[in-house]
């Protein structure tokens, strides 16, 4: 009994070591950046504990009481770049406080150095600046300002060939849990979002969730971690001419080597056409359609390309 019980306790230390090393909070050692970081400019944070993707966590600019989020561009365990944003809350020749925080804004990191904004902002090419700018309107059209106020988002994700249906898929997806419920086919799987399943059901439940969630919210994922914009310029489609920026990925996504062009109506600042690039020199373009207000979301319900039909029915956000 006695070995029993000393085994127990050993296996239990164990597992709080193991939980305690899992929570270790994010700690900030200093900047790769040499000197001071320009407003609109990347800054990378080195450290450890940050995790491997961003969570519920936002990396702050503080100062005197004021805080100023800057966007995340990477996001790894002990390496973070975020950009700094161009804002006339961040003062050029003034030091600030770089720290880490979750949305309800506590504190969970250290503070880390003194981080100095350039008191001359360096020139940035017009077409990185122009292909930003874009892609805030684009978010902001969605509804991304209130992206922090979803809970839960259910929908189906159909996919049909002339009068064929190809897919059917029904999505119950949790966002405080970071969980999804996907039934497809004859099977019905929950998979954990922040650490997806090694067997198969759930990494096939987990790339339906990664392709189908995209396809409804491409736009408010433009300035997400990884994504790289670009300017392509205007493109005249059906007597209408849009602004297009392109879109490549760093380390994202089940295949970050994709490629698509969003054309961007000027006027709702919604995306109208997209093109398709995977690994094949041949581009496949699609429509965004049937824009639909879902809660604090404005979001596209419908998408042709060729003879495929790809549209979203019993879409719910809460």
């Amino acid at each position: 009994m006695m070995k029993f019980w000393l085994g127990s306790l050993l296996m239990a230390t164990v597992a709080l070591g193991q939980v305690a090393t899992l929570r270790q909070p994010p700690l900030i050692t200093g900047y790769l950046n040499q000197g001071c970081v320009v407003p609109g400019g990347e800054l990378t944070i080195q450290g450890s504990g940050f995790g491997d993707r961003r969570g519920d966590n936002r990396v702050m600019l503080w100062e005197a009481g004021q805080s100023v989020e800057m966007f995340p561009v990477l996001w790894r365990d002990n390496q973070l770049t975020v950009r700094v944003p161009a804002d006339r809350r961040v003062v050029p020749g003034r030091q600030y406080q770089v720290r880490i925080e979750d949305f309800s804004g506590r504190l969970i990191s250290n503070i880390g150095p003194a981080l100095t904004i350039c008191a001359e902002q360096a020139a940035e090419d017009p077409g990185t600046v122009r292909a930003r700018q874009l892609a805030t309107a684009v978010v902001q059209a969605s509804g991304g300002n209130q992206w922090r106020q979803v809970k839960s988002i259910r929908f189906t994700f159909n996919v049909a060939q002339g009068e064929k249906t190809l897919m059917t898929a029904e999505h119950d997806w949790n966002l405080a849990a970071a969980t999804d419920t996907v039934k497809w086919n004859d099977k019905q799987v929950t998979v954990n979002l922040r650490k997806p399943g090694t067997d198969a059901n759930s990494k096939a439940a987990y790339a339906r969730w990664v392709n189908d969630s995209y396809w409804l919210l491409a736009p408010l994922k433009l300035l997400d971690a990884g994504v790289r914009l670009s300017y392509v310029g205007t493109r005249v489609v059906e007597g209408r001419q849009y602004e297009v920026i392109r879109t490549t990925y760093e380390a994202v996504g089940l295949t970050p080597g994709d490629k698509y062009n969003f054309y961007i109506d000027p006027t709702t600042h919604r995306v109208t056409y997209w093109d398709y690039q995977a690994d094949t020199p041949k581009a496949v373009s699609g429509t965004w359609e049937k824009y639909e207000k879902f809660g604090p979301l404005t979001l596209s319900t419908e998408h042709k390309f060729g003879d495929k039909r790809i549209w979203f029915t019993g879409v719910e956000v809460k």
